[in-house]
């Protein structure tokens, strides 16, 4: 209620000077989560705050420090102010508090590493004391991971307590766990894994929708999806689906996409729930919703349409990294559409100033497997590519040429560039993105001599990782192209043998054409 947050911020900047730094705290905390919508003068309750800094507790510390952050409030010296309170005070900062806090710098553009770095010195310090709880360790962990900290000491200190008290730990703090651990870079015990699993499992009915989500998809980072889990975990999203709120149900979703579970009767619960509340979702959710349904290969027709009209609907509001997914979901489903093709095309075209090379890639790839062929998409995303064109990875640059192939256009002068592009990179193709590059200049009849070069040598080096359409798809372009290259058509004609039971009719007959269009008589591979 406006009015009612308008009183409320009255009568606190009246008597602000009463106010405690915990009171403070909570005054900037309601500023930020009620900027737009009309709330406190933060800037009133910032100058109180920089004045009695020091008296701030831990806690409250970080809460104004999220709080400024948040509003892009404080000037220069503020974050430093913030970073000596934070570094005097970090021995009595719990781990939410030192994650806000490492935030909140950053967001100031503050080096947050010094920080951090002392922090995790205060933690191995009490964890070499054995001062820390086994629900501290798991949230250390997890603020670790959040914040991008290897540390191979607290994993072996949660090691150490799931072994002895595994059971002490609450289903909430299990999931975060799992979570922390799977953001490790570094091998985690197979053992350790498979105890929290077993003991998550048993206590599955306890978690919120995010935590479910946050197990399923660190249990399949971590290769610990038993079957005994894997039910425990689908029967708990089942049972509490409709207690979940759109977000929850989202990110659900999302994690079986990622586990490759294969529960069809979640799925379907699921689906009921997205078309009762289809519009309690919010844009963003919806887009998340169609990916991982994309994912997953699933066609529910009447979900995706009901996602489609809502998301006709709100498209102008939706951020350009939706935009892109959207389209990319939409193609790889084959969901054909012509109102939510216009209208994702003029979102596109509105935000291609902000599409970077993968969303590029990701969309023209959606034109070409849809056949959108609208010159103004088309030609934007091309202009858009030659700014970026360096910034391009060796599967943009495969999937932008395919694109391009497929849609019936011609490489012009100014996309020479990708030629280029793809010179320099030609280590980085792997054997898909070989064949498909080698495909599309045959399929728009054009020939460069340096970049078949550099396609032959590197399509040698890698021919043994080739899968059977790769080899075919390699051989017919460089017979279309007329291009006799012996040693590439050898390594082909052997790698083409050993898989020969593997080819598909389509694969046979495009490799004899080819051999035969060369003029080479290959014996052993025809028969």
């Amino acid at each position: 209620s406006p009015k009612l947050s308008e009183a409320l911020s009255s009568q606190v900047l009246s008597r602000i000077s009463e106010l405690s730094p915990s009171g403070l705290a909570s005054a900037a905390w309601s500023a930020a989560k009620l900027q737009d919508h009309g709330g406190i003068a933060f800037d009133d309750v910032l100058a109180r705050s920089r004045a009695t800094l020091r008296d701030f507790p831990p806690r409250d510390l970080a809460g104004i420090a999220w709080a400024a952050a948040s509003m892009r409030a404080g000037d220069e010296a503020w974050p430093r102010e913030v970073e000596v309170e934070a570094m005097a005070k970090v021995s009595e900062l719990g781990s939410m508090d030192v994650v806000n806090l490492a935030w909140a710098l950053a967001e100031h553009g503050v080096d947050s590493g010094p920080f951090v770095a002392k922090a995790s010195e205060e933690v191995l310090r009490s964890v070499a004391c054995g001062q820390l709880a086994s629900q501290d360790l798991g949230r250390w962990l997890w603020a670790f991971a959040k914040l991008n900290v290897e540390s191979s000491e607290l994993v072996d200190a949660v090691a150490r307590q799931v072994e002895d008290k595994a059971g002490s730990f609450t289903a909430q703090d299990l999931s975060g766990l799992l979570w922390a651990l799977s953001r490790q870079t570094h091998s985690i015990d197979d053992a350790l894994v498979r105890t929290l699993a077993s003991e998550l499992g048993q206590r599955a009915g306890e978690l919120g929708g995010q935590q479910l989500a946050m197990a399923t998809a660190a249990l399949s980072r971590l290769g610990g999806l038993e079957a005994s889990v894997l039910q425990a975990l689908a029967s708990a999203a089942r049972s509490n689906l409709q207690h979940f709120d759109p977000g929850d149900v989202a990110a659900v979703v999302w994690s079986v996409a990622q586990s490759g579970l294969e529960d069809v009767p979640l799925m379907e619960a699921i689906s009921s729930q997205v078309m009762r509340r289809i519009n309690s979702f919010s844009l963003h959710e919806l887009t998340s919703l169609t990916s991982a349904y994309a994912s997953m290969a699933m066609q529910d027709h009447n979900v995706l349409q009901s996602i489609a009209r809502a998301l006709c609907d709100g498209m102008p509001q939706m951020a350009a990294q939706d935009v892109s997914k959207l389209s990319w979901a939409c193609s790889k489903l084959m969901y054909v559409d012509s109102e939510l093709t216009d209208t994702l095309t003029k979102a596109c075209i509105e935000h291609m100033h902000e599409f970077q090379p993968a969303n590029l890639a990701n969309v023209i790839w959606s034109c070409a497997k849809l056949s959108n062929k609208s010159e103004a998409l088309i030609d934007g995303l091309c202009g858009r590519s030659m700014g970026l064109i360096e910034e391009f990875n060796a599967q943009n640059l495969a999937n932008t040429i395919w694109s391009i192939a497929t849609l019936g256009f011609t490489i012009t002068d100014k996309m020479e560039a990708f030629i280029e592009q793809s010179v320099l990179k030609i280590s980085e193709f792997g054997p898909q993105s070989l064949a498909n590059t080698s495909w599309a200049f045959a399929k728009m009849e054009q020939k460069f001599d340096e970049l078949m070069a550099a396609i032959s040598g590197e399509a040698q080096l890698k021919v043994d990782e080739f899968e059977t359409q790769n080899l075919s798809n390699t051989v017919w372009a460089w017979a279309t192209c007329t291009v006799f290259d012996l040693p590439l058509l050898a390594s082909i004609s052997a790698a083409s043998i050993q898989m020969i039971d593997e080819c598909s009719p389509q694969d046979l007959g495009n490799t004899a054409w080819a051999f035969a269009s060369v003029g080479i008589r290959d014996l052993p591979l025809m028969q």
